[in-house]
């Protein structure tokens, strides 16, 4: 990771946030909405923290995952490492093909973590999960979830509101597909309102592409 930030990896630890370590939730509402956010490919989740505090500040308990495999690096609780895998030079320089039917898989995955992590909500909120140091038993409105990530995880979010049906609102920051990833996904509806928030595109070519994210969104 020092080698991957350079000479900008000091100024990780010098930078000051508004949060909290086990915080406990606030006792003006009796439930909050939640959020599951995903980062970008082989972007670590601090680097959002801007993003989910302001997020928080609004009255959502939001939860950022870092995928497997799909982060530089994660570090689980009983000491495993686990890099970001070497299976994405099949996006970055494969056959158009086998790029596209990869990348789909790893959206289904994310989106498929997604899920997995509003079940745990769930159970947080049911309390058969326990949480060490807050109590969230009755304090999760799962009712209202939402699923929002940047580039590779705005395209699990635009994932999920298509395959469960419990998000009520799914946010792509800057995730884009191809035209072939376009007409796999496209096969789906959204059940859901959908967000897409990009950069707009100059290049003709692109510009088609992207326009054609929303009209597949029936």
């Amino acid at each position: 990771m020092r080698e991957e930030y350079g000479d900008s990896y000091g100024s990780l630890f010098a930078a000051r946030t508004h949060t909290i370590a086990s915080a406990q939730l606030s006792s003006k509402k009796r439930k909050y909405p939640v959020l599951v956010f995903q980062p970008g490919l082989g972007i670590k989740v601090f680097l959002y923290t801007a993003i989910i505090e302001e997020l928080a500040s609004h009255g959502y308990v939001v939860a950022a995952i870092e995928p497997s495999y799909d982060t530089s690096v994660v570090v689980f609780t009983d000491g495993r490492i686990i890099e970001e895998s070497d299976n994405w030079s099949v996006y970055i320089n494969g056959a158009p093909d086998a790029a596209a039917r990869f990348h789909l898989d790893r959206i289904n995955v994310n989106a498929a973590d997604n899920s997995f992590v509003l079940n745990q909500l769930e159970k947080l909120n049911e309390g058969t999960l326990q949480s060490p140091t807050v109590s969230f038993k009755g304090r999760l409105d799962v009712r209202l979830a939402g699923a929002l990530g940047h580039s590779q995880g705005g395209l699990a979010a635009r994932r999920s509101c298509q395959i469960d049906k419990r998000w009520k609102a799914c946010v792509n920051l800057d995730g884009s597909l191809n035209a072939k990833e376009i007409e796999v996904m496209g096969q789906d509806a959204a059940h859901a309102p959908f967000m897409l928030m990009t950069a707009f595109f100059t290049n003709e070519k692109l510009l088609a592409v992207q326009k054609a994210q929303f009209r597949d969104l029936r």
